[in-house]
């Protein structure tokens, strides 16, 4: 359900991908479904950053930016990302 509820809002513009690894808001915050479903994801994925990150020893940081990366790389036309030190643009 979280994720069905993020896909439509990065279709809609409200939520994108950072290069940070992480889920954000392009503006604004959501509802609290939605930022709830936001908040999920994310802890998710901090846990799966902090085991990349035991297991290969890099840090979690740098295992979120190689991850980010990729998401970044596999968004599609008319959504948002956020580049490091960038701002959210329109892919």
């Amino acid at each position: 359900a979280d994720k069905a509820a993020v896909d439509a809002a990065k279709a809609a513009g409200t939520v994108g991908e950072q290069a940070d690894g992480y889920l954000g808001f392009v503006q604004g915050s959501g509802d609290g479904a939605l930022s709830a479903a936001v908040n999920a994801i994310n802890a998710g994925r901090r846990q799966v950053y902090a085991q990349t990150a035991g297991k290969t020893g890099v840090t979690a940081e740098a295992a979120g930016q190689a991850t980010g990366a990729q998401l970044i790389a596999k968004t599609p036309p008319g959504q948002y990302f956020k580049p490091l030190g960038g701002n959210w643009t329109k892919k």
